[in-house]
């Protein structure tokens, strides 16, 4: 089963958010996420979070329609993104696409691209998503399907990331050590409509991007 949970961040397109929404199976609302919804006409299954930045018109829409909310302190130990994830990772979930999650506030944006680390320990691949970025965390092993030219980064995630060998990416790396605080693994590029990536040790974000 496949979830899509929305934040407050941004999202100035919805074409690449409702391609997602068409292959998922549960939709979470973290508080402000509320306005994307409400916009492109989606029924979630759960809202969560303290409601400090949803406007009272969405709120009272979607609790006329029964949706069920899960209400939090302001002062929490969680972002309300990261109690979406907790409440996802509760679900027999196996994959999860966030969108909302990156904005104009980098400590929020960057605190949502390190809780993919929740999902990663629970077996599930998470996705943070924007209109120009995709993000998730590999341990071990990720194959990935695109087309030729696609931009492809690879950004250590702990100190040292041992092992790492990708196939089908222009510049191949072989059994290499990355260390955290290096930019070697910035803007490889993928030379046929697959690569795959393998690491012995460590964490990598990797990152599919595009200008």
């Amino acid at each position: 089963m496949k979830a899509v949970i929305v934040g407050s961040g941004l999202i100035f397109k919805y074409d690449r958010f409702l391609e997602y929404i068409n292959v998922s199976d549960f939709f979470i609302c973290c508080d402000g996420g509320m306005k994307y919804f409400y916009e492109c006409e989606i029924v979630p299954n759960v809202i969560v979070g303290d409601f400090d930045s949803a406007e009272e018109k969405y709120i009272d829409y979607f609790k006329r329609l029964n949706v069920e909310f899960k209400n939090f302190p302001k002062e929490k130990d969680y972002t309300d993104m990261e109690i979406g994830l907790r409440y996802a990772l509760g679900l027999n979930i196996d994959e999860i696409f966030i969108f909302g999650g990156i904005g104009s506030r980098f400590d929020h944006s960057l605190t949502n691209a390190h809780i993919l680390r929740k999902a990663y320990d629970k077996g599930v691949l998470a996705w943070l998503i924007d209109e120009n970025n995709k993000i998730c965390i590999v341990g071990d092993y990720l194959k990935l399907s695109g087309e030729k030219g696609d931009l492809i980064s690879l950004i250590p995630f702990t100190t040292k990331v041992f092992g790492v060998t990708t196939k089908g990416l222009k510049y191949q790396l072989s059994d290499a050590v990355m260390e955290i605080g290096n930019s070697i693994g910035v803007s490889n590029v993928m030379i046929e409509k697959e690569c795959e990536i393998f690491i012995s040790e460590g964490l990598l974000f990797v990152i599919i991007s595009r200008d």
